[in-house]
Formats: C-alpha cells, sequence, structure tokens
C-alpha cells in the first residue's frame, strides 16, 4: 500500500505572475488633445517605468509639441538621454516617483523647448546642473520633494521662468535662493515650507519696473519684523498680490504701505489682535482684503477711509464687539460672521453698492424695520445662528435680495408683513427654528420668484396650501423634521408645476397617508428626497422614511433622530449577522474536509498513476 503526501510549490506560480504584474504596470499612453490652455498636441502618459522598459517611450517619437506625464515611477542613474528620443516636450509632470542620477548631471538639458516642470511627491536632489539648459521654462512646480536647502547658482539658466512654486517643502529660510537671477519671475509661491523669519535683504533686487507680481508665504511659522518690507521698494512696486495667511503675526506694523499698488492681502489665521488706522495708510488701491481667522477685537476708526476700491472684505472668525466701517462706497462683499456682533453694527457700514452680506453666528437680536436701509443692493443675507425677532418690514428696501439665510435662531413667529419688499426673492432658508405654525396666509404671498423654501427642523403641525398660492416658481420645499399629521400633498403639487422636491420625512404621518403620498409623489416624478427607489411599504416604514402606525403611537424627537433604530438597519444587521454565521459555518466544514483527506489512508490504486 503506497501512503503519500500531495504537495503544491506555489513559487511555480508566483514568478510567472509576478512577471506578468510587472509588465502591465508599466504602460505608456498616447492621445491626441486640442487644450484651450496648451493648444493641439500630444499627452502621453506613463506609469511604471524603471529600468527595464524605459524604451516604451522610444515608441512615442512623433513631431508635435508633447505633454509627458511620468507617474508611479522609478529611475536610478539616468542621464539627459532618457527624454532625447520623445520629441518635442513642452509640458513635463513627474508625479509620484523616484528619480536619481549622477552628480551635476544636467538631466533636463536636451529639453531646449520645455515650457512647464512640474515635479511633485517625487524624490528628487537639485544641485546646480539640474535645470541647466532650460532656456524656454517658463513654470517650475517643486512641491513635496523634500527640499531643505538650495544651490546657489541652481537657476542660472532659467531666463524665461515667470512662475516659480516650491511649497510643501522643509525650507527654512531663503536667503539662499537666487531670485535676483530670476528677472522675468511674475509670481513666487513658497507656501507650506518652514521659514520662520524673513528679512527684506534675502529680496532685495536691482529689478526693473517688470518686477515680481504676486507673493504666496502662507502657511508658515513666520514672524515679520518692522523693516522687512521697508526697503524694498524695487521689489514691491509692482507687488499686486501678498500671501501671509497661516503664519504668527501678532501684529502689522507699517510695513505694509510699501505695497502702494497691492490688489489682494491676505493675512487670514494668523494672531491679530488690533488692526491700526496706519497699518493700511497708503494701500488705496487694494481690492481685496482677508483678516478673516485672528483674533482681532478692535479696528480703529478711520482705518479704511478711502479705500473706494476696496471690493471684498473678510472679517469672519474674529472677537468684535463693535465695528465701524465708513466709506466702503465700492465695497461688495463684507463677511463678518462668527464675531459678537450686535445689529448697532450695521448703522456704522456705508456701503450702498453691497451685495454679499454674512453676519452669521453673532449676537443679533431685533431685525427691526429701516435696519438694512444702507444696503439697498444686497442679494445676500446670512443672519443664521443668531438668536433674531423678525418684525414686519424687517427687511425692507431690499428688493433685490435673492438668497436670505435665517436658520437656527430660535424664531418663533413669522409677522405677515415680514417678507413683503423681497419680490426677487429665490431662496428662503428657515430651517432649525422654533416653528409651530404659520398662521397668517400672506406671509409669503410677495414672494412670487421663490424657488427653494426650507422649513425643516421645527415644530410645524400643519402646514395650509393657501400659504403657497404666489409662490408658483418654488421648485424644492423641504419640511422634514416637523410635526405634522397630514400634509395638503395633491393642492401643493396641482398649484406649483415646477416643483421637483417634496421632502416629507420625519414627521408623523401615519403609514396610510404616507403610503398614498408618496405613491402620488412617484406618479408625478416628484422626488420626496430618500435613497430607496422602490415603493414598499413596511410595518413601520415606507420606502425609507418613518411613519406613524397603530403599534407605535409616537415617534422620538422631531429635533432629534439620531438614535432612532429604522427598519432598514435592523434589516441591513440581520443580513450582516446571518452573513457572518454563514462564513463560520463554512470554513468549519472546509476545516474538517481538508482534516479528513490529510488523514485518510490512500489506497495503493488511488497512487497508481503517480507510482508509474
Amino acid at each position: 500500500m503506497f501512503v503519500g503526501k500531495m504537495k503544491f510549490d506555489v513559487t511555480i506560480l508566483i514568478v510567472p505572475i509576478s512577471l506578468l504584474v510587472a509588465v502591465f504596470a508599466s504602460s505608456c499612453d498616447r492621445e491626441f488633445n486640442l487644450y484651450d490652455i496648451y493648444g493641439p498636441g500630444y499627452e502621453i502618459t506613463c506609469k511604471g517605468l524603471d529600468q527595464t522598459n524605459l524604451a516604451l517611450l522610444e515608441h512615442f517619437t512623433v513631431a508635435n509639441e508633447i505633454i509627458l506625464k511620468i507617474q508611479n515611477s522609478t529611475f536610478q542613474n539616468i542621464s539627459s538621454k532618457v527624454f532625447r528620443s520623445v520629441g518635442s516636450i513642452k509640458y513635463l509632470y513627474l508625479e509620484n516617483s523616484t528619480f536619481t542620477f549622477p552628480e551635476s548631471e544636467a538631466i533636463f538639458s536636451t529639453l531646449d523647448e520645455l515650457e512647464y516642470l512640474s515635479i511633485i511627491r517625487t524624490a528628487f536632489s537639485i544641485d546646480n546642473e539640474t535645470f541647466s539648459g532650460l532656456k524656454s521654462l517658463k513654470d517650475l512646480i517643486l512641491s513635496d520633494i523634500g527640499l531643505h536647502i538650495f544651490p546657489e547658482d541652481c537657476f542660472r539658466d532659467l531666463e524665461a521662468l515667470n512662475n516659480l512654486q516650491i511649497t510643501q517643502n522643509f525650507l527654512q529660510n531663503i536667503d539662499n535662493i537666487p531670485f535676483c537671477h530670476l528677472d522675468n519671475l511674475r509670481t513666487l509661491n513658497l507656501s507650506h515650507n518652514a521659514i520662520q523669519n524673513l528679512s527684506s535683504q534675502y529680496l532685495i533686487c536691482e529689478t526693473t519696473d517688470d518686477s515680481l507680481i504676486d507673493l504666496s508665504l502662507n502657511d508658515h511659522k513666520l514672524s515679520i519684523q518692522p523693516d522687512n518690507f521697508a526697503s524694498i521698494d524695487a521689489f514691491s512696486s509692482n507687488l499686486n498680490d501678498l500671501d501671509l495667511s497661516y503664519n504668527n503675526l501678532k501684529s502689522l506694523g507699517y510695513y505694509l504701505n510699501s505695497f502702494r499698488y497691492l490688489r489682494i492681502l491676505n493675512l487670514q489665521g494668523n494672531q491679530l489682535t488690533k488692526v491700526k488706522k496706519l497699518n493700511f495708510r497708503n494701500l488705496n488701491s487694494t481690492e481685496e482684503i482677508y483678516l478673516n481667522n485672528n483674533q482681532i477685537k478692535t479696528i480703529e476708526r478711520n482705518t479704511f477711509i478711502g479705500k473706494d476700491s476696496l471690493l471684498r472684505f473678510d472679517l469672519s472668525n474674529n472677537r468684535l464687539h463693535h465695528l465701524v466701517l465708513d466709506q466702503l462706497t465700492a465695497l461688495k462683499y463684507l463677511n463678518l460672521g462668527h464675531n459678537n456682533l450686535t445689529e448697532a453694527c450695521l448703522q456704522t457700514i456705508d456701503s450702498s453698492l453691497l451685495e454679499f452680506l454674512l453676519l452669521n453666528n453673532n449676537n443679533f437680536s431685533d431685525i427691526k424695520p429701516g435696519i438694512f436701509n444702507n444696503f439697498s443692493n444686497l442679494r445676500t443675507l446670512d443672519l443664521s445662528n443668531n438668536h433674531i425677532k423678525l418684525n414686519n418690514h424687517s427687511f425692507m428696501r431690499l428688493s433685490h435680495l435673492e438668497i436670505l439665510k435665517m436658520s437656527d435662531n430660535d424664531i418663533v413667529e413669522l409677522p405677515g408683513l415680514v417678507f413683503e419688499s423681497l419680490k426677487n426673492l429665490e431662496n428662503l432658508d428657515l430651517s432649525r427654528n422654533k416653528l409651530s405654525s404659520i398662521s397668517n396666509k400672506d406671509t409669503f404671498r410677495e414672494l412670487e420668484n421663490l424657488q427653494f423654501l426650507n422649513l425643516s427642523h421645527n415644530y410645524l403641525e400643519n402646514l395650509e396650501y393657501s400659504l403657497l398660492e404666489s409662490t408658483k416658481d418654488l421648485r424644492v420645499l423641504d419640511i422634514e423634521n416637523n410635526r405634522l399629521h397630514s400634509v395638503q400633498y395633491e393642492m401643493i403639487i396641482t398649484h406649483l408645476p415646477l416643483l421637483s422636491v417634496l421632502n416629507i420625512r420625519s414627521n408623523l404621518l401615519s403609514c396610510e397617508k404616507l403610503a398614498d403620498i408618496i405613491k402620488y409623489l412617484k406618479d408625478r416624478r416628484v422626488n420626496f428626497t430618500t435613497q430607496h427607489s422602490a415603493f414598499e411599504i413596511d410595518e413601520e416604514n415606507i420606502a425609507g422614511i418613518y411613519c406613524k402606525t397603530d403599534k407605535s403611537v409616537s415617534l422620538p424627537n422631531s429635533q432629534d433622530h439620531s438614535g432612532t433604530s429604522s427598519p432598514n438597519f435592523v434589516l441591513s444587521f440581520s443580513i450582516v449577522v446571518v452573513s457572518i454565521c454563514f462564513v463560520i459555518i463554512t470554513g468549519v466544514s472546509v476545516f474538517r474536509i481538508f482534516t479528513y483527506i490529510k488523514r485518510r489512508k490512500y489506497r495503493a490504486d488511488e497512487f497508481e498513476l503517480i507510482n508509474e
């Protein structure tokens, strides 16, 4: 009797499989495109290249301009010859790869026509010869490649460079970066490094009138000394965009006054506590100022007088209690959200052209008639997360208003004439308040252009169709999470022909009524905002919407359903449990069968072929 064991050497399969994976993982695809920016040309994308398959690049020699993208590849000790056969490369992207080459190797020297070079998340070292020969290069992006320092002469051939971005690296100072050799440099982005100090001597250059325009130094631990920019008139003469956001700036000093032609100033995310009148004295051409996410408590009066060019101003997420912004005659966007302001501040803001006013998360309490008289051109008003009381004519003179947000305000009543002047209003958000009823039938009468009405998360027990008779353009009606026992859905759908969404989730509708409503809505292709498409009636669930049955006489609190166990959850949980049990039983069965086969004494005739 022959007794033996059957063995299988998995290495027999592992080796060829590994080879196949390597072959198919590396590939180069070519596609001819017409780009708005680049114009006509071939885009070649190569993935998984290494020393063994560099020949793939040789198959793409074309006469047209080329965009070459090399991703997830590893090149070791390569030379400039690697790009020679590809053709006229104008745009080169190296991403998520590793490149090593001999010291002092001008790796890109054969790319005479290269205009754009992007090296991102790639192991890449730089010496004085790395960028030699790139006389046509206009854009250089070096992001997340582990840079700590720069060789002093590495940019000597980049005479056409216009845009330099050295971001998400480990630069601690910029004293040895040769900016002064870059006569055509217009944009310099050094954001997301570790620069802690900035001295003017590093940026002083004998420049022409066409000097640097955009400078980004955001997201460092930067602290600027008062004289950092004072002596660099040539450098600052044409600066348009200065980004110093998310640093450690605690005061502004007067250094910003050097930038007379500054258009955008970003100081958000610092530690500023006070804004003084002289901080912005010479910034009369500035169009956008961002001071949000600081700790500002006071702004001196008359700080922004004469700033007739200012269009966008963000002071959100500070600690302001009082505010005076006079004579901002051109301002169109003002964000004062997340402060400690009251409605009194509105009397100190003079901007008749203002279109966007964000006042959310403040201490507004009483919206009296005439409070917005200075903002007749307003199109968006955000009053959410305050504690406001509404009155008749609260929004008088806001005839151009299109969006009004008043969620999370503890509003208990809507006066009949509160929206009287809002003939152009399209979006009204009254969610998460304490409305139990809307008793005055004229409340929405003037809102002829209303398209979105959000009444969700209130305490509404009924909603009369007559309230919506004038809103013929309504497209979305959200009444989720109220205490509605019934909905006049037939009247609503019939008289609102453009309605596409009627959100009725989480109310006190009986299952019988809910079934009728959903069937009616589905027949007319009106969405009731549920992820379930099938029309199914369950004991406490219809098409994914909870309903009230005889067995379930009450629902959880209508304002909080986080703890509700829906039938769909129970069903899903049951399926998971059954699946786990099936896997366990199958595993045990397979194990027992395997054990039985392993221990079995085979007869000699079972191995007849093996013996032969």
